[in-house]
């Protein structure tokens, strides 16, 4: 038997992993494995494949990273699914609960499927090339490990998580460097995606406010629903003062008939827009100006 005959590359490039899935469980793992989901991951870009266990469920999930296995050979695939199955059957049927557990236990199912497959299932299958390409988002800090080996301040993944306390190492970089990290390129894509994302957010947000105007203007009368009357607004005359006080005051200290020379000035009463007022005007010809209160 050789499951990764270079000659399946040709006549089965696109295996189902599922069929395998079913085929390995019955010739490699006395069909120990029926409880255990085997999918495609859309995601995970990190690794190649993953075993997660959940003992109190009893739920087993093998997961296969698409985006790094499409572009392998067929051999990858068969081999990163056989790898995490036994991940699986140990999880199963040993308890055993360890994610990193490449043990003795591990290497002894490898060493037998492999004997028996023709396969070369190893303890890693990490494609760095992969991993690498797909390390689009780049943050770079501003402290002194710019000018340090080996990542000069660079911090790449393949998602969109700025370094933070969350990560192991952020605590040992705030005391040695203290530098901050800035983000300085993402995928087109991505970008493009965010943008749109911000113009329907305010899209949502103006029809959202003309909404809320509208209703401002409904009531409901007579369980009618009616647009409201807008009353216009009346302004208050402000009061009139002159530099000597009120007009009134001003009046009452006045004769209520005021001798006019051809040099003097003419005290005239005059409504304008903001009140009444008193201005002085150029001399006029009458001897006498009565003002009327």
């Amino acid at each position: 038997m050789n499951l990764v005959d270079p000659e399946l590359e040709r006549t089965d490039p696109n295996p189902c992993i599922y069929e395998h899935f079913n085929l390995f469980n019955m010739l490699f793992f006395n069909d120990k494995l029926g409880s255990c989901e085997v999918k495609w991951s859309k995601r995970m870009t990190i690794c190649a494949g993953i075993c997660r266990y959940k003992p109190r469920l009893g739920e087993c999930v093998v997961a296969l990273s698409e985006p790094l296995l499409k572009l392998r050979p067929r051999k990858d695939l068969i081999e990163t699914l056989l790898h995490e199955c036994i991940h699986a059957y140990l999880f199963l049927t040993n308890g055993n609960t360890d994610r990193d557990g490449h043990g003795p236990s591990f290497q002894y199912h490898m060493n037998r499927i492999n004997s028996i497959a023709g396969t070369n299932i190893s303890i890693y299958h990490s494609f760095h090339d992969e991993v690498r390409h797909y390390k689009t988002h780049v943050w770079l800090c501003n402290g002194v490990c710019r000018t340090q080996r080996p990542y000069f301040g660079f911090v790449k993944r393949s998602m969109n998580r700025s370094p933070g306390p969350s990560d192991k190492w952020y605590e040992t970089h705030r005391i040695n460097c203290g530098g901050t990290f800035s983000k300085v390129k993402e995928p087109e894509e991505f970008t493009r995606k965010n943008k749109e994302k911000e113009k329907k957010l305010e899209a949502n947000q103006s029809k959202k406010r003309e909404v809320e105007q509208s209703k401002n203007k409904l009531e409901i009368v007579g369980g009618v629903l009616m647009k409201k009357e807008v009353k216009p607004k009346i302004k208050k005359k402000a009061a009139i003062k002159t530099t000597t006080g009120s007009l009134d005051k001003f009046l009452s200290k006045s004769p209520t008939i005021i001798k006019n020379t051809s040099t003097g000035a003419s005290i005239l009463k005059n409504r304008l827009t903001d009140g009444l007022i008193l201005r002085l005007s150029a001399p006029i010809k009458p001897e006498l100006i009565v003002i009327d209160d």
